[in-house]
C-alpha cells in the first residue's frame, strides 16, 4: 500500500513503537500532525523491568497528559541513597519527595517500564486529546528508506514489498536502528563489557524477611557501590514489587554476553561477599533477565533530508544517570517544537534545527552517564574513600542533578534565558 498526503498537518511516519517512538507520536500529534507509528514486531509484549523517571522527563509526561495514566502504578521516591557494597551501610542520602517537586517541578518516579510504555501508547492512540490520534501498524519491518532529500516525500519499503510515504520519517528504532544503517551505513558495535541482571521481587516475598522489610519501609531509590559492580533497587507498580538490577563490569564484551546467560545460582555465588540483603532479594526474585549494556558515541549524523534519528538510534547511553528514556522524551519535545506549524517544504530545515538544539545536551548526558559508571565501580582504596567522604557530605555525584533535572530539553535551566 502507499499512503497519500492528507490535509491538516504533516504526514509523519515514526519507525519504532518503543518509549521514544510513542513519546514522539504524542508530542507530534499535539501540534497537529498526522502520525503513523510503524513497528516491526507482530505484537507488543510486556518487556523490561524497573525504570526511573527523573524530573526532566516527568515534567514532559505531565504536560502530555501521561501522568494521569501512570499515577496508580508509579511511586515517588523519597530519597536517593548510596550504600556500601559489603554491608549496606548508608554512605550518603539525597532528599527527593516534596523537595524534588519544589526544586525541579516534578517528583522523581520509580516505575515498571511496561507500565510507562502502556501509558504512552494509550495517550498516543486515544481518540480524545489534542491532535489526531496516532495510527499504530505492527509487523512492519523496514528494508529500504528513501530520505526524500531531493525535495520529494520520504518512502519506506517493508519486507512484504509494501510502501509507506510521508512528509518525514522519524527513526526511533533503537540501538540497532535499521533506518540508521540504511541511510548512513553500518556502524561499529557499541557492546560494552558490562551486563545488568534485572529482576522483580513481589512484595509478598519481601514482607517475611525482616532486613528487607526495614529497607523497604521508605519508598527510596537505593544503590550499592562496589568494586566493578553496583546494584540498584527501587519500588515498582504502586509498591507491589521491588525492582533490583545488578550491573557487573567484566573483562570484555564476550565475558558480558557469557555472564548474561547465567541465572540465580551463579549471581548468588558472585554476591557471596556482598550485603546479605542483596542476596536475599536475588533469592526471592521470580526470575532474572540479563541485558548486556551498550554505549556508543553520539552519532555524527542524525539527519538526511527528511529522515531524522532520535533516542537510542543516535545517542544510546549507559543507564548510570537513568536518562536513556528521558533523553528520548526530550528529543520528542524539541522535535515537536521545531515541526509545529511546518509546511512540507520546511521539514528539512526544521529537522536540522532539531539536531542543532539536541546534540549538545545529549552529548553532555552521555558523558555524565559514563562518568557515573566509573564512580560506582571504584575498587576499595583511595578513590573509593574520597568518593564515600564526598557522599557523606552530600556532594559527589549528587551535584549533577541541578543541570540535569532542572533544565529543559535544550539544557537551559528553567526560568533562565541563558
Amino acid at each position: 500500500m502507499s499512503s497519500t498526503a492528507r490535509a491538516g498537518g504533516l504526514e509523519i511516519a515514526i519507525v519504532g513503537a518503543g518509549l521514544g517512538g510513542t513519546s514522539a507520536a504524542i508530542a507530534l500529534r499535539r501540534v497537529g500532525h498526522r502520525v503513523t507509528v510503524l513497528e516491526q514486531a507482530a505484537a507488543l509484549a510486556e518487556v523490561g523491568a524497573g525504570i526511573q523517571i527523573a524530573p526532566n522527563a516527568a515534567r514532559l509526561l505531565l504536560a502530555w497528559g501521561v501522568m494521569d495514566k501512570l499515577t496508580p502504578r508509579s511511586v515517588a521516591a523519597e530519597h536517593s541513597n548510596r550504600r556500601r557494597w559489603q554491608d549496606g551501610r548508608l554512605l550518603g542520602s539525597f532528599e527527593l519527595g516534596d523537595l524534588a517537586v519544589q526544586r525541579y517541578g516534578s517528583p522523581y518516579l520509580c516505575q515498571h517500564r511496561a507500565d510507562l510504555h502502556a501509558a504512552l501508547l494509550q495517550v498516543a492512540t486515544q481518540s480524545d486529546g489534542e491532535g489526531p490520534p496516532v495510527e499504530l501498524q505492527l509487523d512492519r519491518a523496514v528494508v529500504n528508506v528513501d530520505p526524500g532529500d531531493g525535495g520529494g516525500r520520504t518512502r519506506l519499503r517493508f519486507g512484504d514489498g509494501s510502501v509507506h510515504e510521508a512528509d518525514c520519517v522519524i527513526a526511533a528504532d533503537g540501538i540497532n536502528s535499521r533506518v540508521r544503517e540504511n541511510v548512513f551505513g553500518p556502524s561499529s558495535s557499541p557492546l560494552t563489557g558490562q551486563v545488568t541482571q534485572r529482576m522483580i521481587i513481589p512484595l509478598t516475598s519481601v514482607d517475611p524477611i525482616p532486613a528487607l522489610a526495614a529497607l523497604w519501609a521508605s519508598p527510596d531509590l537505593n544503590i550499592w557501590l562496589g568494586p566493578n559492580r553496583h546494584a540498584v533497587m527501587h519500588p515498582v507498580r504502586g509498591r507491589a514489587g521491588v525492582y533490583l538490577g545488578v550491573t557487573t563490569a567484566t573483562e570484555s564484551p564476550e565475558h558480558a554476553v557469557e555472564l548474561a546467560r547465567t541465572g540465580h545460582d551463579q549471581l548468588l555465588a558472585s554476591l557471596r561477599d556482598w550485603d546479605p540483603c542483596l542476596r536475599q532479594m536475588v533469592a526471592a526474585a521470580d526470575g532474572i533477565s540479563s541485558w548486556p549494556l551498550y554505549d556508543r558515541d553520539v552519532a555524527p549524523e542524525w539527519q538526511a533530508g527528511r529522515v531524522c534519528l532520535i533516542g537510542d538510534a543516535c545517542h544510546a547511553m549507559l543507564p548510570f544517570q537513568a536518562q536513556g528514556a528521558a533523553q528520548a522524551l526530550e528529543d520528542a519535545a524539541v522535535l515537536a517544537d521545531e515541526l509545529a506549524g511546518a509546511e512540507p517544504d520546511a521539514v528539512t530545515t526544521a529537522l536540522t534545527r532539531f539536531v542543532q538544539r539536541r546534540r549538545p545536551r545529549a552529548q553532555r548526558v552521555l558523558e555524565a552517564s559514563r562518568s557515573n559508571g566509573d564512580l560506582f565501580h571504584f575498587p576499595d582504596g583511595p578513590e573509593q574513600q574520597a568518593r564515600d567522604a564526598q557522599l557523606a557530605e552530600g556532594l559527589g555525584d549528587f551535584r549533577a542533578y541541578l543541570w540535569l533535572w532542572a533544565a529543559d530539553a535544550d539544557g537551559r535551566l528553567r526560568g533562565s534565558d541563558a
